[in-house]
């Protein structure tokens, strides 16, 4: 991990309390309510009222929009588009709106946060207390237990019984005849298009796509309606999910006590030896740094997961970049480096093989590596001067350097 930027933005000397990611691009919220994203704002995702893309933290526009002066509690993103919710049940979304997934009626993309049209639909005169944003759609839970679901109907995913064309306001999935009818729920999750949801008896539930195992029912068809997760002879019996976060194709869960479950596909799942699981299976922390702990947190993006353990260790697992100080993918959870200091020693030579027009070389790593082995090698050459003749690069432990 690297420390993102602050200084001299808006987010300068600010406490941190939410953090989303999606696609090339991340928002922070700060406690005293400052919205800041940074990175790639192809689609406005950066919500600052103006095109670009930007390396350090800028401002949300949030002047004269529904956040404006508004307490914000929650923010959430996965792919193009962000949404964040206020104290009071608002929301206000901006980004990729090309399905609908903003919420405000149309399919027109939004550079600074528009709010979402709850008049007249499943979320009028409700309160909502927690928001799901997916690749292409959202999802929201109101205090009475009301879901609704906007953007993208794509193989279910708003979860009414039906699928194509565009959800552009709230609606409910329908519960009724469901496992999740008269349920207290608690919380809700979004991927690409599957969603889920779990209620204080135990009850975990999908709907949407299913063709990777990401409903967690067994199978891998589709479903418009809200079907039940196989929790029965899985991590997940007997226990109460209080946390659920979708990555694209895969779901992760965490219980009340601490433990992570994951289902659906081989990179996100975390324990599956690179198959599709296609009910929840249990990562393995062992040797990592949340062996021996329960975990904090759990969450999914594409093709990855990471958990926080309550010892404030993290672990991730799925394609490359994990945090470990390597490119490496793992399909099992691995040790996020939390600290780091720069090599000590200086690597060994073993081989040195001059040829016609260039020179062999091969190494040994440093003996002390700052506690990470290094990802890449820079070898420079001069002359007797010396003056710097060149340099390349290279991620083994040897190199044919061409003069």
């Amino acid at each position: 991990p690297t420390a993102v930027a602050v200084g001299g933005t808006v987010l300068d000397g600010k406490d941190i309390s939410d953090v989303a990611i999606g696609d090339e691009s991340a928002c922070a919220l700060a406690t005293d309510d400052t919205l800041a994203c940074w990175g790639t704002d192809t689609e406005g995702q950066l919500g600052n009222g103006a095109a670009g893309d930007s390396d350090v933290p800028t401002a949300v526009a949030v002047g004269g929009t529904v956040l404006d002066g508004a307490d914000i509690v929650d923010i959430d993103m996965l792919h193009q588009h962000v949404c964040a919710l206020t104290s009071t049940g608002s929301i206000g979304c901006w980004g990729l709106g090309s399905v609908g997934q903003l919420g405000q009626g149309t399919q027109l993309d939004s550079d600074v946060p528009v709010a979402v049209a709850t008049g007249g639909s499943a979320l009028d005169a409700k309160t909502v207390e927690a928001i799901a944003v997916g690749a292409f759609n959202t999802c929201a839970l109101a205090t009475d237990d009301t879901m609704a679901c906007w953007g993208n109907r794509s193989q279910g995913a708003i979860g009414d019984g039906g699928t194509g064309n565009y959800q552009l306001t709230p609606a409910s999935p329908l519960v009724a005849g469901t496992p999740l009818e008269g349920k207290d729920l608690l919380a809700i999750s979004n991927g690409r298009y599957t969603t889920c949801a779990s209620a204080t008896d135990g009850t975990v539930a999908c709907w949407g796509e299913g063709s990777k195992g990401s409903l967690g029912n067994g199978g891998t068809d589709d479903a418009t309606t809200p079907g039940a997760v196989t929790t029965a002879g899985t991590p997940l019996a007997g226990k109460v999910v209080d946390q659920l976060d979708g990555g694209f194709d895969h779901v992760c869960a965490r219980t009340t006590d601490g433990t992570v479950a994951c289902w659906g596909e081989a990179y996100g799942n975390g324990g599956a030896g690179g198959t599709d699981a296609l009910v929840p299976i249990a990562p393995s922390f062992s040797g990592t740094s949340l062996d021996g702990t329960t975990a904090a947190s759990v969450t999914a993006g594409n093709q990855r997961s990471c958990a926080v353990g309550s010892n404030g260790g993290g672990a991730c697992w799925g394609t490359g970049r994990l945090g470990d100080g390597s490119s490496a993918s793992s399909h099992e959870p691995v040790s996020v480096v939390l600290s780091y200091t720069a090599p000590v020693t200086a690597p060994t030579f073993t081989e040195v093989t001059p040829y016609e027009g260039g020179m062999y070389l091969a190494w040994t790593g440093p003996t002390d590596d700052g506690g990470i082995p290094p990802a890449k090698h820079r070898v420079r050459w001069y002359t007797a001067g010396p003056t710097l003749v060149g340099e390349q690069e290279s991620t083994n432990y040897d190199l044919s350097l061409i003069h």
